[in-house]
């Protein structure tokens, strides 16, 4: 998971396509960003 946190950090546009964090809370989106 904490790879994929920075993945998803580095590029927007893949959290989305991965539909990974969609369903995640938003307080995770923005401890992310």
């Amino acid at each position: 998971m904490l790879p994929r946190s920075k993945s998803n950090k580095a590029s927007p546009g893949k959290k989305q396509e991965a539909g990974e964090f969609i369903p995640l809370p938003p307080v995770f989106y923005v401890k992310g960003k």
